[in-house]
């Protein structure tokens, strides 16, 4: 038998280099036969391959010559092949995605094809070692994230979304001088970090923010980073010199640009939004809605958050994890955290619906979750148990139950418990002066006037709760320990909210605008005014003196409204003014021989509240029936009437200084095809002319009543066409409803309906 020869080609030693192995005696096998343990046999004695490797089509090379030697050339081959390949998928990536993250190139194709031609030829499927990490390139297979350090591709309506995103993102300069409002600031950074996350510095710095975006940027990035300049320019004060900014659009006309475009553009899309940014951006329009008075605009974007954070999951971390985020090279350690980006779209949604008067869709479990945060201040545990309070208080006011008041204790208990567990002093300002400052600058000084503005919102909020709770039943009879209860806390925490409003702006002026204490100055004022319905002047002793320091307080506080209004151009401000002056002949009525108010009761006051109807609150006893003020004691005392300091009341109309005071709901079909609903599901009559239906309390006294309330006065509104027109639309701004609802709201509780 013949052994196996060397290799093809191969020359002698001396030539070629190639040398023999000492092989054992008797060794004829090749090397593919040892491989596969088989003896090497041949056809015939002239053969050089033996019969198994003419079978396998394989090189029948003898064991004498080294076997890695001798597959030299065919590795060769292959590398060739495969260096072929890579640089074929190189041209490819470059010409789908080129540098600075552009559209695909018309040349896509022809790369294509030879990339397939390079398959064929090498034998390797290049998808399978790209998913395998096997190549460099920035290729990823759908559906996974791509090797760090890489730009994902947008698509072509993401690139179209960036570009028209990128022509209104102000110049470097202009984000400078924007970024230098604390207000706006922390605004943003409260509803997306906690305190304890901006102490330990993980979030995006100003320097971060500088970082001006590309052509590659996800449009939610670009989003986020244009509604945070929107809530800043509307914080910027009137006194700021606008010729610093690079544009000539004025704040006012920027902050409407920015939240329409990104409204428009990617809040509207759900691709674009569906990712943790886009929950991000989603949370921040909610904010810029609130903060330039769209209330209602603003709850339909909580709504929509609140569906989207849903399929999210950001409560449960497992689900959010696996979220692709639309930025790979951010800095994970300065993401915001989902868990406090998705309370806050719980606790505001709670918030615009308990003042629209509208049923809530926020859960309790998506605001007990921020619980699980470490290191949560006091003010954020308070803020929680202010998001669960206020889901109790809606529940309340839209169940209809028969215990209604067994709950509204049951809610005012749980009020003052979460007010005792705050720290000893931290409902007293630790400083009492008043007088106007300016934002100072340095962080040390930046944080200790944010922490202080922090400090009178939130606690303006928890006294706002606590009217909102009691409000149904301030105008019920005194005779009664529980409606005198309500109404003290009413009129209690009314003063502590104008209290901290007053000292807001004396001690900020007009450089900060706040929406929130707007709101509650506006309710505060209203409710501190009608706890002076059916009141005589010296009924109790002290009367008069509380009654002028209550006046003072609300004449101060509607002086700043109008200033505000001034200095800002703000129409909210300016009609919450109005709305207060309007009422003050209530409480001015009572004070030493104030004509002028006792004039306009009784020519009586009335106030359009858009869908409800009219707020008339006319003085009950007729002119014609009063005494005559020259009349002597004995006189006096044979009417009946008691006398007083201008303010003559039936003397069975008093009980503890206080009438009973009811607002009568007449119905007209003009509005609504059936009566307002009322406490227990009881539904106020319905009928052409309108019927008057007492509050929530059938039992109680409705005579007497100084104050009512008609719902379509045709006399005042005409047909049902001319009551439809007058009304503003149902998604109408601030700039034509001022107050988008909470008036409606407000007049209905008063009334001890229900929503």
């Amino acid at each position: 038998m013949q052994r196996p020869g060397p290799p093809p080609g191969a020359k002698p030693v001396d030539a070629a280099g190639v040398k023999k192995r000492k092989v054992r005696k008797g060794t004829h096998s090749c090397w593919e036969c040892r491989r596969r343990k088989t003896r090497c046999h041949f056809d015939s004695q002239n053969d050089t391959v033996c019969a198994g490797c003419k079978t396998r089509g394989t090189a029948c090379n003898s064991q004498e010559y080294d076997d890695e030697r001798v597959q030299v050339p065919h590795d060769r081959r292959i590398a060739q092949r495969l260096s072929r390949l890579e640089n074929l998928m190189e041209r490819l990536v470059d010409q789908v995605q080129p540098k600075g993250g552009g559209v695909a190139s018309a040349s896509a194709p022809d790369a294509l094809v030879s990339l397939r031609a390079a398959v064929r030829v090498g034998g390797h499927h290049p998808r399978r070692r790209v998913c395998n990490g096997a190549d460099t390139g920035a290729l990823s297979c759908p559906g996974t994230n791509g090797p760090a350090g890489t730009t994902p591709r947008l698509s072509s309506k993401a690139s179209a979304v960036n570009k028209s995103l990128l022509e209104i993102y102000p110049s470097r300069h202009d984000v400078e001088l924007i970024l230098g409002d604390i207000t706006g600031n922390k605004i943003a950074m409260g509803v997306m970090y906690t305190h304890d996350e901006v102490l330990k510095g993980h979030y995006e710095t100003r320097e971060d923010m500088m970082r001006r975006p590309t052509t590659s940027t996800p449009p939610a990035i670009l989003g986020k980073r244009l509604l945070y300049f929107a809530l800043c320019l509307h914080h910027i004060p009137p006194s700021f010199d606008l010729h610093q900014f690079e544009t000539r659009r004025t704040p006012a006309e920027l902050v409407v640009e920015y939240m329409a475009t990104v409204s428009n553009l990617v809040c509207l899309d759900d691709e674009l939004v569906g990712s943790p940014e886009g929950l991000e951006v989603m949370v921040l329009h909610l904010m810029c809605q609130i903060s330039v008075g769209n209330l209602r605009k603003a709850w339909i974007s909580a709504r929509r958050a609140l569906s989207l954070g849903e399929l999210m999951g950001p409560g449960r971390q497992g689900r959010f994890a696996a979220l692709q985020h639309t930025d790979p090279e951010s800095d994970p350690t300065k993401r915001p955290s989902p868990v406090v980006v998705w309370f806050h779209i719980n606790y505001f949604e709670r918030y615009l619906s308990l003042l629209l008067g509208l049923p809530t869709a926020a859960r309790d479990e998506s605001l007990a979750v921020l619980r699980t945060v470490p290191n949560l201040t006091s003010a954020e545990k308070l803020e929680i148990s202010h998001g669960l309070l206020t889901g109790r208080i809606i529940g309340r006011n839209t169940s209809g139950t028969e215990n209604e008041y067994v709950v509204t204790m049951g809610i005012d208990s749980d009020l003052k418990a979460a007010a005792d567990e705050m720290p000893a002093g931290w409902w007293t300002p630790v400083d009492g002066d008043s007088t106007e400052v300016k934002l100072p600058e340095g962080h040390a000084s930046t944080c200790r006037v944010v922490g202080d503005i922090e400090t009178i919102i939130v606690q303006s909020r928890h006294y706002s709760l606590v009217i909102m709770l009691h409000l149904p039943y301030i105008l019920r009879s005194a005779v009664e320990p529980q409606w005198a209860h309500s109404k003290t806390m009413c009129l209690s925490a009314s003063r502590e909210v104008l209290w901290r409003y007053t000292r807001f702006r004396r001690r900020y002026g007009y450089i900060l605008s706040c929406r929130h204490m707007d709101f509650f100055a506006l309710v505060a004022s209203m409710t501190l005014i009608l706890g002076y319905l059916g009141r005589a002047s010296g009924g109790v002793a002290g009367e008069m003196e509380t009654r002028l320091e209550d006046r003072q307080l609300v004449d101060s506080a509607r002086s700043m409204m109008a200033a505000q209004a001034k200095a800002m151009g703000d129409k909210v401000t300016g009609d919450a003014a109005e709305v207060v002056a309007q009422l003050m002949p209530v409480i001015d009525r009572g004070v030493g021989s104030c004509t002028e108010a006792r004039d306009a009761i009784k020519k009586g006051l009335r106030l359009q509240i858009p869908y409800l109807g009219t707020v008339n609150i006319t003085d009950p006893i007729p002119e014609k029936v009063m005494p005559a003020t020259d009349m002597g004691e004995a006189e006096w005392a044979a009417t009946g009437y008691e006398r007083g300091n201008g303010d003559e009341f039936p003397a069975a109309s008093f009980e503890g200084g206080d009438m009973d005071p009811q607002l009568f709901l007449s119905v007209d079909t003009g509005f609504m095809d059936a009566g307002v609903p009322l406490q227990g599901g009881q539904m106020g009559g319905v009928g052409e002319q309108g019927v008057g239906v007492g509050g929530h309390l059938p039992e109680a006294d409705l005579n007497g009543n100084l104050a009512s309330l008609d719902i379509g006065d045709t006399s005042m509104l005409g047909s049902l066409e001319a009551q439809t027109m007058m009304q503003p639309g149902l998604m109408a701004d601030s700039e034509d409803w001022s107050f988008q609802g909470i008036d409606t709201t407000y007049w209905s509780l008063l009334n001890g309906g229900y929503m």
